[in-house]
């Protein structure tokens, strides 16, 4: 059975339950309702570092925006919400696999 999280809560319900900067909004940390256990991988820029590590997730979608840009799933340590939003593709994001 196929389920769907609504993105107004998807981002309590998604992360894990620790691992979060969860000091800044102690009533933020994740619920893991659904055992997918997600991390605050944060982000690789371009320019080869890190950002966001213990603080938000970003997840690179198979979907384009244009040639240079593909869709993502962002989540952040101190909302309820996932954003939908593009960055580049010589970016470093999270990927989620599922086994067929």
């Amino acid at each position: 059975m196929t389920q769907f999280v609504d993105s107004a809560t998807a981002g309590m319900k998604l992360k894990s339950t620790k691992g979060w900067a969860s000091g800044f909004y102690p009533d933020t940390v994740g619920l893991d309702s659904y055992g997918f256990r997600m991390l605050p991988a944060g982000i690789l820029g371009d320019a080869g570092y890190f950002t966001d590590v213990h603080t938000g997730t970003y997840f690179m979608s198979s979907s384009e925006n244009d040639a240079a840009f593909a869709w993502q799933r962002y989540f952040f340590y101190g909302s309820a919400y996932v954003t939908r939003s593009y960055n580049g593709k010589t970016w470093g994001l999270s990927l989620r696999c599922i086994a067929d």
